[in-house]
C-alpha cells in the first residue's frame, strides 16, 4: 500500500496479521490473447509471494 504514496497518509506495518486481497478481472469471451490465456492457466495453481532480495 504504501507504493500509492497518498499525500497525508501513514503506513504503518501489521505484525502477525494474514492479508488477503481481493481482485478482480473482465475480458471478452472472443480474446484469444496468449498472455491472457497463461493468466488464467496460472489461477488453477497455488500462487506463492516471493521475494528477489531474500532469495
Amino acid at each position: 500500500m504504501r507504493h500509492l504514496k497518498r499525500p497525508g497518509v501513514t503506513y504503518r506495518n501489521l505484525k502477525g496479521v494474514a492479508i488477503e486481497v481481493e481482485a478482480g478481472l473482465a475480458w471478452r469471451r472472443d480474446n484469444e490473447s496468449a498472455v491472457l490465456s497463461a493468466w488464467l492457466d496460472s489461477l488453477d495453481r497455488p500462487t506463492r509471494i516471493s521475494s528477489a532480495r531474500g532469495a
